[in-house]
């Protein structure tokens, strides 16, 4: 009943939606842009021209610490919107909308039964007080629930503060996050597959870098996943 005296309006534009247990209307549905394909066997970026999969340019010139990247759709449009009410505004009630549409993507493909452990780029306490939300963490802990897996959201650490990435550019982003993540002290000794959790993919530095923390502490196949990817 409350459902039709106080319908559900959707999250972006305060439309109400068709349905009323979605949490998006239709249009805003219609601007969320799946990743074109094909793309890199690794960081999935893009190609211009059809044909088949296999490295890009990029990285076969500056090889990732980590396998490939899952992610699951172009950051922009809604998608891009929904991910900006979680990281800045603190909205908690994104996260269904971007999970439900994370596993609708048959794109996606990767299969959670292969990894012993998904985890997450981490913030700062500081940057985390700040902000009250971290997205990338929620998403694992949502993650762990829906596939049963077990989660460490607080599996890296971040030893120092670094500039925010968005205000950099790509080679000092690269340099920015170079050595910036370490394996916590508690981190669970013979993991060996893990799904690393990130919202954003742009120039892979953060991904990379995180990778590397993790293959220090003896993980030997490293995944990427993120709801979106820069194009």
């Amino acid at each position: 009943m409350l459902e039709f005296i106080f319908p559900r309006r959707c999250l972006l534009c305060y439309r109400v939606p068709h349905d009323a247990w979605e949490d998006l209307c239709p249009s805003c549905v219609s601007n969320i842009h799946r990743l074109r394909l094909p793309h890199c066997t690794c960081c999935a970026k893009p190609f211009e021209a059809p044909g088949e999969y296999h490295l890009c340019g990029d990285c076969l010139k500056h090889p990732k610490a980590f396998r490939k990247l899952f992610t699951g759709g172009e950051y922009g449009g809604s998608l891009k919107d929904l991910i900006h009410l979680g990281k800045f505004s603190e909205r908690e009630d994104v996260l269904r909308p971007l999970v439900r549409f994370l596993l609708q993507q048959d794109r996606v493909g990767f299969a959670p039964e292969d990894y012993d452990l998904l985890t997450c780029i981490p913030t700062t306490p500081r940057r985390l007080r700040q902000k009250g939300l971290h997205l990338a963490a929620r998403l694992v802990q949502t993650l762990g629930k829906i596939y049963r897996l077990p989660v460490d959201p607080f599996g890296l650490r971040k030893v120092r503060e670094t500039p925010l990435q968005f205000e950099l550019n790509e080679r000092e982003r690269w340099k920015n996050l170079k050595g910036v993540f370490q394996t916590s002290s508690n981190f669970k000794k013979g993991i060996k597959k893990v799904l690393l959790v990130d919202d954003v993919y742009t120039t892979g530095a953060t991904l990379h870098e995180g990778a590397m923390a993790l293959k220090k502490a003896g993980v030997v196949v490293i995944d990427g996943l993120t709801l979106a990817r820069g194009v």
